[in-house]
């Protein structure tokens, strides 16, 4: 009997041990934060941050040999037992058990690490076969060529081999450089596979909505030299700007132009949100001309043309910010969001007086500025709150934005032509008109001269009678 009870309890023993690595899919971890070894147990994106291990480094600096001494393990410490705060400028060193628990292990062997960008420069430290420690070095102010792996040319990201339930030590030395910008440790690691797959997706996504802003941008480029109205450049310029700063937070302009601009400066690319600026300047330009808001509301005119103007002293501010605390954009941001702010919640504001004027083409530009303005609060929103935030919200505004506007475009043409086509009608009345009346008094004169002929001949023929009588005799007084 007792037998059977060893038996039996050395079975469930072992049940429980295959299944904490084979357990059911989940985005939770099989283990605690306090547990050294994060065990993977699913082909999804799972968050490291609360379970790495971290350690201030001195002012000498430690190298790898000195950090996996059996003496310096102890001072690691979980990131939420911490007792001091994160700082900028100063050097992180960190360290992260991993074991591949996957029931499908030995097909998802791969897998990519990624770094939180308030880490500026990040060095991996991995053991290789031969028992020795091997570096990769990643990072925003790291040129590409220096970079062993660059599926993005922004980001920091890293590739790991995790064998089949093989507890796997890595250590990295992390570093913000970025004033005022201290690291946040937020890190995530996935299946190769599942991160090409996540990033194929992106990138379809990312060409449709980049190809649908083109598109638009080419109609009404077209439009412009046609009818040679300046809405349509300003609105072409707005969609340009919503191009760039698009493809500049989806990290694709950085992919298609990191080879060869900026190439040895990467975080140069941030100066690429100064289209923001330009893009509302643009957007603003195009309600003022395209509503013909200098006689519709002229005061409104004056406060916009005003914001206009104040896009280029606030875009040279976010420039010198940029420079001076080396691109940190908890500072450097702060001018573009005010801008972002401003306009957004002028156009809420404007929305109701444009409304009482009743012009048709106000109804247009009413809901278009209510939609991109949702899309600027909610982005806004998204900027404040998150470190990594989305544009999602912009991007699927501004495409509604822009059917309501090229709406509106087509309804003002419309308009533009069929009053040009009653000035014409006007026109071609008048000059009907005009000539019947020519026609009319041609027409009098010619029969006040056949009558002038005809009494001037009648007269003559009474003239002549008196002379001349027809009985040929002699004409005798009486």
């Amino acid at each position: 009997m007792f037998g059977k009870n060893i038996h039996y309890f050395f079975c469930c023993l072992l049940l429980f041990l295959l299944a904490g690595c084979n357990a059911p899919s989940s985005p939770t971890p099989a283990t605690g934060p306090s547990s050294q070894t994060y065990i993977l147990n699913s082909a999804d994106n799972h968050l490291l941050r609360e379970y790495i291990q971290i350690l201030p480094d001195t002012d000498k600096g430690y190298t790898i040999e000195d950090i996996v001494q059996p003496q310096r393990q102890h001072q690691f410490v979980a990131f939420p037992d911490k007792t001091f705060e994160p700082q900028s400028l100063q050097v992180y060193w960190g360290k992260i058990q991993l074991q591949n628990c996957l029931p499908d292990a030995e097909t998802h062997q791969e897998w990519v690490l990624n770094f939180s960008s308030t880490f500026t420069q990040v060095t991996l430290f991995t053991l290789a076969e031969n028992g020795a420690w091997t570096s990769a070095i990643n990072g925003s102010s790291v040129p590409p060529h220096l970079k062993k792996f660059t599926p993005r040319k922004s980001g920091i990201w890293f590739k790991l081999m995790l064998p089949p339930r093989e507890v796997v030590t890595l250590y990295f030395r992390g570093k913000s450089e970025r004033s005022t910008l201290p690291p946040t440790f937020h890190a995530d690691v996935q299946p190769l596979s599942v991160f090409y797959d996540k990033l194929v997706a992106d990138k379809v996504w990312n060409a449709l909505f980049t190809g649908f802003l083109l598109m638009i941008l080419l109609y009404n480029l077209i439009k412009f030299f046609i009818v040679k109205d300046r809405s349509y450049i300003y609105y072409s310029g707005y969609l340009l700007m919503v191009t760039v700063y698009a493809a500049y937070i989806s990290d694709d302009l950085e992919d298609w132009l990191g080879s060869f601009v900026f190439s040895e400066h990467p975080a140069f690319f941030s100066f690429f949100k100064s289209s923001l600026y330009l893009g509302l300047m643009c957007w603003l330009a195009f309600i003022r001309n395209f509503l013909d808001l200098k006689r519709l509301l002229p005061k409104w005119d004056q406060y916009f043309r005003f914001l206009i103007w104040l896009g280029p002293p606030l875009m040279g501010v976010f420039i010198f910010l940029a420079f001076w605390y080396n691109f940190s954009y908890v500072i450097d941001d702060r001018p573009t969001l005010f801008y972002i702010g401003l306009v957004t919640l002028s156009g809420f504001v404007f929305v109701y007086p444009l409304y009482r004027t009743k012009d048709p083409k106000g109804y247009y530009i009413t809901a278009g500025i209510a939609i991109i303005c949702l899309g600027f609060l909610l982005t806004l929103f998204s900027r404040i709150y998150q470190t990594t935030y989305t544009v999602d919200y912009l991007k699927f505004c501004t495409a509604a934005e822009i059917m309501i506007f090229s709406m509106g475009l087509a309804y003002r043409q419309r308009k533009q032509v069929e009053e040009k086509q009653q000035a014409d009608f006007a026109l071609y009345e008048s000059q009907l008109l005009r000539k019947k009346q020519q026609e009319e008094t041609l027409r009098l004169r010619e029969m006040d001269d056949f009558k002038s002929r005809f009494f001037t001949n009648i007269t003559h023929e009474f003239h002549s009678a008196d002379r001349y009588p027809r009985n040929g005799g002699t004409t005798f007084k009486s």
